[in-house]
């Protein structure tokens, strides 16, 4: 831009030649604005500098001249970010707007230009003053107020587009709301076919149904993007910021409903966007591409997704930051992405990398700027990360001194959720440091900071944060002994949370409110039980396990008798209003669903029609119970025919609740049960492998240690007699991961052993699920067999000990069906799996920790028997037995939830399962299964006929296995004398990884 500056003091040219200027210089802005062309740009700004060097002789000639020359400079600032060709911009806006004569039509024209401008360049500051923001808003509002009918859609646009500027800066909601009504009405009065301006009613639309949860607000945003882009076709100056924009609204799609399809399309619309993208809207572009792939993340858990986000942010900064609305926004977006993947990857380097990007976000920011604290504060949580990772105590120093800078910088905005977010990570930084160092003047700091931000509120903050706000209370409380206060700060933390699940519509949206109450349940079970109330924690603890299958689970089980008692009609409303959730979250659930909108309004019509129904019913006198939150009747009826025992580890000490028959409730303490101590021992025991050197010894000694501080402690509490029904566990949290069955106990005078070995052992996922259980077991037979093995053709290997099992267990059974091989296809198994008493799965199997519902069985042709499918199906069976890996492991996203196979099978209608918690030899799997089926037939129970065939398993030798199963295993023909004899003895299945891999969950 070579050109002479504005303020060249040059003599006044001709007034024609100034005219001609104007009017060309007019319409070759016009002209780039539909093409697109730069050169056609930098003619149009070369004719208007020369028009607007005219001494005035012509009336507002001159304002004219320079508001159009603003406009093209500003547009030329969107190609090409140039500081100087900004304020060239804003002083001849300035100006014009200043000479424009006061009754002319254009004056409001003037206004909204000027403020635009304004608008463009506070933007690229950070985030702007309030005070300068008023005069932009100011302005827009005179140009909506005086614009001519046919600029008047134009200018309330642009109003719209100030006032979500001010939103970002206030966070008051009137903003955001001033923005929709203005951005709508300008779509009112006359521009539904333009593409900025529905983008920008798009955008804003998505942004208010993202907060507020508003399907109606997401939906009609989704509408009025797809819109935008088809009034931009491929070629126009705006499609690639329209395919920006409609990404960044189906992310705020998928946030409101859940659609998983909404993060893909959005990459596919980021990717359309670049074939036709200048520099500025290639960064946009990448951008929302990063943020499309950080969502995915957060559906599939994809450590790809993670990483993809990384190098999409990355391009965002291969030109200049200044292209980007928002360079701040930016900068701390991707510091935010890097403390994530530092996290979740634990590699320290991305925190060192979110740090230099905060620190470029300071420096381009002023001092005094407001901003400035909301990044200082970002700062300290990368510190006090970092500390969580590496336990670099001068790391959570350091983010004690910035979250304490950024506190105290934000003094003159007492309730601002800025100012009451930094305090939350205040007192959490300085309540870890107190505890670090044993600082009781920390520690008192902590405790004040916690108890104002109880007593009043974190206004603004969304559900999560208030969460654990109160979370972060009742830890810091417990640290420092206050039972009572823990009690309540927990509590509070697990109320908000059993509100957000109530609200929440779709299984993934009421999975995610559960995700951010990881612990809570254990917490408050674990506070109340300090303070002396043990029955009330049992309670926490059953309401906090697998919430969502016990909901299913008590609707499926819903006795509609003592309703019919009361109404009939009322009872048939509830029964028809439970199928129908049932099926509609069965629909919700699945994956190949062609139309998600129509099966979310099928399951929000059913969610809302069954909660009327329960409403009514619960207002009778007598049934206000019914469908109601677990209490200690509950227990009580659980543990009627034997006892129940939640074991729980939390940060400073482990718990065991045991209920016993009558209902009463004795706590246990379990101090070296922590998970601290625990977290080693169950990496240890992830690495161990079957056959590795010094495997066996080291499993057992976890064994042992289990033994020691998790069940020998309330063991004498629950006696056992022979004949005893089983003792019921519930292992809460990720302590279903853990082989506790194995664990290495004394009781009376016997000799040391595994706990299911010597006791009578049910797991289960909770208190109501062994009632149902229990019931079932009462009517099921178990008499007619299905047995599903080594389907072929597959890309899994073959399982030849898994054809021998099935040969032998099926030739004990009167009634048995077997498809082997080829018969082995997912139609013929879901066909014959609702009429089987007795079930036996010997196949391949994989588990997903992170996404659990997809934790399959393998059958023919590769085709999958999920969790889902699973879940869906009505079982009738006594016991499934899935002879298989892994099919017992539970989801580590969820692990309150217990969702894996085996608690699927449960869910499904089965008394009892028997499944694995890891991967174990074909040959240990075919032996084990056809004793155990050996000890059923002899009328053993499930529980006991399982421990009598790992005893067996144990005690198996080489010789004895190779004459039982010559077709499977022989004598190695080189051996003889002493080597023989030392192989003939040799027992190949005592390792724990072969015999204690399987348990027992159910009845």
């Amino acid at each position: 831009m070579g050109e002479k500056q504005l303020d060249s003091g040059g003599e006044p040219l001709d007034d024609k030649i100034a005219m001609i200027a104007f009017t060309h210089g007019h319409q070759r802005r016009r002209t780039y604005e539909t093409s697109g062309n730069p050169a056609v740009l930098r003619e149009a700004i070369s004719l208007l500098r020369t028009a607007s060097a005219t001494g005035g002789r012509i009336p507002d000639l001159r304002p004219l001249a320079l508001g159009d020359l603003g406009l093209a400079l500003r547009a030329w600032v969107h190609l090409a970010e140039d500081a100087a060709l900004l304020a060239e911009a804003i002083a001849a806006h300035e100006e014009a707007y200043a000479t424009i004569s006061a009754d002319s039509p254009h004056k409001a024209g003037m206004a909204g230009n000027l403020a635009g401008t304004l608008r463009m360049q506070l933007e690229r500051q950070g985030i702007p003053a309030l005070g300068d923001l008023d005069r932009v808003l100011s302005l827009y509002q005179e140009a909506a107020d005086g614009a001519a009918p046919a600029y008047r859609p134009k200018a309330l646009a642009n109003l719209a587009n100030g006032y979500r500027t001010r939103f970002d800066v206030s966070s008051d909601r009137t903003d955001l709301d001033r923005a929709v009504h203005a951005a709508l009405a300008a779509l009112a009065e006359g521009v539904d076919d333009a593409p900025l301006p529905l983008s920008t009613a798009a955008k804003l639309l998505a942004r208010r149904g993202r907060l507020d949860g508003s399907r109606d607000d997401a939906a009609r945003a989704l509408e009025l993007a797809e819109a935008s882009l088809a009034a931009a076709p491929v070629g126009s100056p705006h499609h690639a910021a329209i395919c920006a924009g409609l990404a960044g609204v189906l992310m705020d799609w998928y946030v409101v409903t859940g659609e998983l399809g909404a993060p893909d399309r959005a990459l596919e619309v980021c990717r359309r966007g670049f074939a036709v993208a200048g520099e500025r809207d290639r960064a946009y572009l990448w951008l929302n591409l990063s943020a499309a792939h950080r969502f995915r993340y957060d559906v599939y858990q994809r450590r790809d997704d993670l990483t993809r986000a990384v190098e999409a942010m990355q391009h965002v900064f291969d030109g200049p930051l200044e292209l980007m609305p928002d360079p701040i926004g930016c900068l701390r977006t991707a510091a935010a992405l890097h403390t994530l993947v530092a996290a979740e990857f634990r590699q320290p380097r991305y925190f060192a990398s979110a740090t230099a990007l905060l620190n470029e976000a300071r420096r381009r920011l002023p001092p005094e700027h407001v901003v400035q604290s909301a990044v200082i504060a970002q700062l300290g949580s990368v510190a006090y990360q970092r500390w969580e990772l590496e336990g670099d105590l001068d790391m959570l120093r350091e983010s004690v001194r910035l979250q304490e800078q950024a506190w105290d910088s934000l003094v003159e905005f007492v309730d601002t959720p800025n100012r009451q977010r930094t305090r939350y990570m205040l007192a959490c930084a300085v309540s870890s440091l107190g505890a670090a160092t044993g600082d009781p003047v920390r520690l008192a700091q902590a405790a004040q900071h916690f108890a104002e931000l109880a007593e009043f509120g974190i206004p603004g903050l969304d559900t999560d944060l208030a969460i654990s706000a109160a979370d972060a209370r009742g830890k810091h409380a417990t640290r420092a002994g206050e039972h009572t206060v823990a009690a309540e700060a927990f509590g509070h933390a697990w109320a908000l949370v059993r509100a957000r699940f109530a609200q929440e519509v779709t299984c993934r949206h009421r999975e995610g409110a559960l995700r951010a109450s990881r612990g809570v349940a254990e917490r408050v079970a674990v506070a109340l039980a300090c303070v002396g109330q043990a029955e009330a924690a049992a309670v926490a603890a059953e309401t906090g396990q697998a919430i969502m299958a016990s909901e299913a689970a008590q609707r499926e089980q819903l006795s509609l008798d003592r309703v019919a008692a009361v109404d009939e009609q009322l009872a048939s409303r509830l029964g028809d209003a439970a199928r129908r959730l049932r099926e509609a979250e069965r629909t919700d659930r699945s994956d190949s669903v062609d139309d998600t909108d129509a099966a979310l309004a099928m399951l929000t019509r059913a969610r809302r029609d069954f909660d009327q129904v329960l409403a009514d019913v619960q207002a009778i006198d007598g049934l206000q119970d019914v469908l109601a939150p677990p209490t200690q009747a509950d227990l009580k009826a659980a543990a009627q025919d034997g006892p129940l025992v939640y074991l729980i580890a939390e940060a400073y000490t482990g718990l065991a609740l045991v209920v016993q028959h009558n209902g009463t409730v004795t706590p246990v303490p379990l101090p070296d049960f922590t998970v601290r101590d625990l977290a080693p021992k169950a990496v240890e025991l992830a690495k161990l492998r079957p056959g590795q050197l010094g495997a066996a010894e080291r499993f057992q000694a976890v064994l042992d240690w289990l033994g020691e501080t998790a069940v020998q402690p309330w063991l004498n509490l629950v006696p056992a007699e022979p004949d005893d029904p089983p003792l019921r566990l519930v292992p809460v949290g990720v302590l279903a991961r853990l082989p506790l069955h194995a664990a290495t106990v004394r009781i009376g005078t016997a000799d040391p052993g595994p706990l299911a070995h010597q006791r009578a052992l049910a797991l289960v996922p909770n208190a109501r699920a062994a009632t149902a259980a229990r019931r079932r077991a009462e009517v099921l037979d178990g008499e007619q067999l299905l047995i599903v093995s080594d389907p072929r053709p597959s890309t899994a290997a073959p399982l030849p000990a898994a054809r021998a099992e099935a040969e032998r267990i099926a030739g004990a059974y009167q009634d048995a069906t077997v498809l082997v091989g080829e018969q082995a296809t997912r139609e013929q198994v879901l066909a014959h799996l609702p009429a089987a008493g007795l079930v036996h799965l010997a196949c391949h199997a994989f588990a997903h920790p992170r996404q659990p519902r997809e934790s399959a069985v393998l059958l023919a042709h590769d085709e999958r028997l999920s969790v889902r499918d699973m879940a869906a199906t009505n079982l009738a069976a006594r016991l499934v037995l899935l002879s298989a890996c892994e099919t017992a492991v539970v989801g580590l996203t969820l692990p309150n939830e217990a969702i894996g196979l085996a608690t699927a099978v449960l869910g499904a209608g089965a008394a009892g399962v028997i499944a694995s918690q890891w991967q174990v030899p074909d040959i240990a799997a075919a032996v084990l299964m056809t004793r155990l089926h050996g000890h059923l037939r002899n009328g053993a129970t499930p529980p006991v006929a399982l421990a009598r065939a790992q005893g067996e398993l144990r005690q198996l030798t080489n010789a004895e296995l190779a004459t039982q199963w010559p077709e499977l295993v022989t004598e190695p023909p080189a051996l003889s004398g002493p080597a023989r004899r030392f192989w003939s003895r040799g027992r190949p299945f005592d390792d724990p990884r072969c015999w204690a891999a399987f348990i027992y969950i159910g009845a």
